[in-house]
């Protein structure tokens, strides 16, 4: 299966399952109400926090090396399995001992232990999906994806209207999760006809984990990152500021699939032209930054003027107390856009350790931010923690990046005055327009504006169109020179 397909289907896939995801969480919030979305929130995050625990790099390991040897696949596989089934054991025994420490509600407690559930089918649906990608083929994988997101969505509407406990809402997760999990074990038993064989030998499996020690490492800084905010809220102010703090993040999350679906595109990309044509690597590279720009800046005007429109119609009146936190949140998105291009080209020149020690680093930082800010500032402290955060993570990445490439700095820094001025214009609009028109046709509006602005002051030439078809379409010449460099097409 040729590697653009492969990006449409994954790509495609998780586009799909963020809308679902979004649709359902405004349901959730409306339904249940800020305190108890916040506990059900929190115990999502405290169970997901672990989950790392449940693999330590196995997974990416096992497709690199499957990848690499297929001869070898039931070998690494039997192993591997035996090694995530005690892994998955001590991980339910430390989530429990830990949430016990918390010193929650039993119903809360509860709650993680039914998460801590869920995860475990995750990391096991993981490893046998991760098959198919050392076969690079992503289709099954990207059927599974919407599957799950698919069953959340549903059961958990019928949980919702019907008013049930929160620990069937959980159970919804259970369901989907195994689901998840069946349909990659029965695909590969069917189709790759594997034969599963427990086995634990040192030869192979102690290789594997110092192999996967790096993936571990880069795994538990992403897991703290993501989790730590909702939980450090839930333990030090109350749930109902991790279900405020949680709307706002998950109204940001909406547009991460952006960089995320850039990152996809961009790798295989920056891998190629890493070895055989540094000019277009430096080309594509500074072209990438400057369309997440001409993205991520109308995002930020448009979000921060229309938040209190936006948090009202979408969630209601009861999370008023999430504007300010969504408001902050956004302004940390443009440096989430414009690091993804960054974290590509670290993982396609071998620089991974650099991009753990940036991670590593950002996230000892944001643990004490977040630490300090939270009993004070609340949910907009757990904001502020991930806007400082990650605007140290954007200066470490450009800093090591312009060791690896020499981009012009000054072409990126005029292209962002240029988006910026027309951002400006366009809020400027917004400011007018709101008070006369209805929300829909203000932000209608106020896109045609930035648009026209941005043409006309030359911030988009047709060159630029060229250039972003290009890397998205990924041209013929880029297939053939995968080929060149020994890709194979499955026969799956």
């Amino acid at each position: 299966m040729g590697v653009t397909k492969n990006i449409l289907y994954l790509t495609s896939s998780y586009i799909f399952q963020k809308i679902l995801t979004f649709i359902y969480f405004i349901f959730l919030a409306r339904l249940l109400g800020p305190e108890d979305a916040g506990k059900y929130l929190f115990a999502v995050s405290f169970a997901m926090a672990f989950s790392i625990l449940t693999d330590l790099g196995l997974n990416t390991t096992f497709i690199r090396e499957v990848a690499k040897n297929k001869e070898r696949l039931e070998l690494y596989l039997g192993n591997i399995l035996s090694l995530k089934i005690i892994l998955s054991i001590f991980t339910f025994l430390i989530l429990v001992l830990s949430i016990g420490l918390f010193n929650k509600p039993p119903l809360i407690q509860f709650l993680v232990y039914l998460a801590g559930i869920s995860i475990l089918f995750d990391s096991f649906a993981h490893l046998f999906y991760g098959i198919f990608r050392a076969y690079q083929n992503l289709k099954y994988e990207s059927k599974g994806v919407i599957l799950h997101q698919s069953l959340v969505f549903v059961l958990g509407l019928i949980v919702l209207f019907l008013r049930l406990p929160l620990p069937f809402l959980m159970l919804t997760l259970i369901v989907a999760s195994f689901f998840f999990f069946v349909y990659p074990l029965i695909l590969s038993l069917k189709k790759l006809k594997i034969k599963i064989r427990f086995n634990l030998d040192k030869k192979i499996f102690i290789p594997l984990l110092i192999i996967a020690l790096p993936f571990a490492l880069t795994g538990v800084f992403d897991r703290l990152y993501a989790y730590f905010d909702a939980i450090a809220l839930g333990k030090l102010v109350g749930d109902i500021y991790v279900g405020w703090y949680k709307v706002a993040y998950k109204l940001t999350f909406a547009f991460q699939f952006i960089p995320s679906a850039f990152s996809a595109v961009l790798f295989p990309a920056f891998s190629i032209y890493y070895i055989s044509n540094r000019e277009r690597l430096i080309k594509i590279f500074e072209k990438s930054i400057f369309y997440l720009m001409l993205i991520a800046i109308p995002l930020l005007f448009g979000s921060i003027l229309l938040a209190e429109e936006l948090i009202l119609k979408i969630y209601g009146p009861d999370y008023y107390p999430s504007i300010l936190p969504f408001q902050i949140l956004m302004v940390n998105l443009v440096f989430i856009f414009l690091y993804s291009p960054v974290g590509a080209l670290f993982n396609a020149s071998g620089r991974q350790l650099q991009n753990t020690f940036n991670i590593g680093t950002v996230t000892i930082i944001n643990l004490i931010l977040n630490l300090a800010l939270i009993p004070s500032w609340f949910a907009v402290g757990a904001s502020v923690a991930s806007l400082i955060s990650n605007i140290i993570l954007f200066s470490l990445g450009y800093y090591f990046n312009a060791k690896i490439i020499k981009y012009n700095k000054i072409y990126l820094i005029k292209s962002f005055f240029k988006i910026f001025f027309a951002g400006l214009l366009m809020g400027l609009a917004i400011l007018s327009f709101k008070k006369i028109f209805p929300f829909l046709l203000v932000i209608f509006l106020a896109s045609l504006i930035y648009l026209g602005v941005v043409y006309l002051i030359g911030g988009i030439k047709r060159e630029d169109l060229e250039i972003l078809k290009n890397v998205i379409i990924n041209r013929k010449k880029e297939k053939e020179m995968i080929k060149t460099n020994g890709f194979q097409e499955p026969k799956i």
